[in-house]
């Protein structure tokens, strides 16, 4: 499955820090993630990369490429604010599966290759098309455990 908005957030601040990028609060730089270095108008790649191309960054919980790469679906349709959220984790749509509503726009996050620095904030969110297509646009599987 797609993780919900609330696991991939949790994953990315290193579960539920208070840290601005996936791997801390030191600002990004080419060897941590493959993103638009605009302060010097350079990409670090100009294309996507090989998952866990930067593997030495991997957080505490295993999870690389948490921000910068790709854009990564998540479960969630687009909502404006947080407001009214489930507050249990799981995925906030129109239908309880979230799967039947293709209209509406979803989250994508963790910013891409063709992004700027501020884009990879574990916080920072976007939305798209359920049909958009690109070559910034991916996503990671979650496996959930069920509970014993």
């Amino acid at each position: 499955d797609l993780p919900s908005e609330a696991q991939w957030e949790y994953a990315s601040r290193l579960g539920g820090k208070d840290i601005q990028y996936p791997w801390g609060n030191t600002e990004p730089t080419c060897d941590i993630a493959n993103f638009n270095y605009t302060n010097f108008n350079y990409k670090c790649h100009g294309v996507t990369t090989p998952v866990c191309s930067k593997a030495v960054f991997k957080n505490v919980q295993g999870l690389c490429d948490m921000g910068g790469n790709v854009w990564e679906w998540v479960l969630d349709e687009w909502h404006d604010s947080y407001v009214g959220a489930p507050s249990n984790g799981i995925g906030w749509c129109s239908d309880r599966e979230c799967d039947s509503n293709n209209s509406a726009s979803r989250v994508g996050r963790g910013g891409s290759w063709n992004d700027e620095a501020s884009n990879l904030r574990s916080t920072y969110r976007s939305d798209a098309s359920p049909s958009a297509c690109n070559s910034h646009l991916g996503f990671r599987v979650a496996h959930t455990s069920p509970l014993n």
